[in-house]
């Protein structure tokens, strides 16, 4: 199904640093899912970890129709890093 430019953006995830937000970004890209972030200075200026976490994210939003996959191709990621460490 082809995603309609008019189709909501929804907040999918919120990082504590542009880097695991940039991670998750490509690796959504990569399988067709488009994605954009939002919060990345403030992500550089006050990492989640050193505030609120609400305040300092890094959020990735996508579209409502694409958040099901999306979890499937995260979650694969994180089941693999974590199985690695």
């Amino acid at each position: 199904m082809k995603n309609s430019p008019e189709e909501e953006l929804i907040p999918f995830r919120a990082f504590k640093n542009n880097f695991e937000a940039q991670v998750a970004k490509s690796k959504l890209e990569a399988d067709g899912i488009e994605s954009f972030l939002s919060g990345e200075i403030m992500g550089q200026l006050l990492p989640g970890s050193l505030i609120s976490p609400s305040l300092g994210a890094v959020k990735l939003w996508i579209r409502g129709s694409d958040e099901h996959r999306a979890n499937e191709l995260l979650e694969c990621q994180e089941d693999g890093e974590s199985s690695q460490g």
